[in-house]
């Protein structure tokens, strides 16, 4: 006995389903868009983080900012929420902004090796890979946790970079 299986084509269906495929790529945030670079919120529970962690940025940046106009001049109060901040901005692809809040978090010279791989992960985003290594080893250089993350960065920029140069000087005259 043979049995068959009759299939049609409708090509409205593959239209949708292809539409579909493409919204969903386009709005995933940016460190799971293609890119395997790891950005990394701050360990210390700030005003903000819950909604960081469940991808409710917007949120996150409202509370995170409100938290950080309240808080002092002290580093060590402000590098959380200033990392935190970098996160938020640079997964919303608000990327000047993220620039500015992970320029800051840095310049508290507080969780260093955190700072400057979201830093890195940031300046990856907009392209920028040179700068972006150079934050990944410096993050690497750097106590703290999360040394596996910042050495998987800083391979996979280095890896990028030489692959893009590769590149040019195929395509170059």
């Amino acid at each position: 006995m043979k049995t068959s299986i009759q299939t049609t084509f409708n090509p409205l269906a593959g239209v949708f389903w292809c539409v579909v495929a493409l919204v969903i790529v386009m709005v995933t945030p940016v460190a799971n868009a293609g890119d395997p670079f790891e950005i990394s919120m701050h360990d210390v529970e700030v005003y903000g983080t819950r909604d960081l962690e469940s991808g409710n940025y917007e949120r996150a940046i409202e509370r995170l900012e409100r938290a950080l106009a309240r808080t002092g001049t002290a580093s060590s109060r402000r590098a959380p929420l200033l990392t935190n901040l970098c996160v938020a901005y640079t997964m919303t692809r608000n990327l000047e902004a993220a620039e500015k809040y992970c320029d800051e978090a840095v310049d508290t010279h507080r969780d260093l090796g955190l700072a400057y791989n979201n830093r890195g992960v940031s300046r990856i985003a907009r392209g920028d890979y040179v700068s972006a290594c150079a934050d990944f080893a410096a993050a690497l250089d750097e106590r703290g946790g999360g040394g596996s993350v910042k050495r998987n960065n800083l391979h996979r920029c280095v890896d990028r970079l030489s692959s893009m140069n590769r590149q040019a000087t195929v395509t170059a005259p």
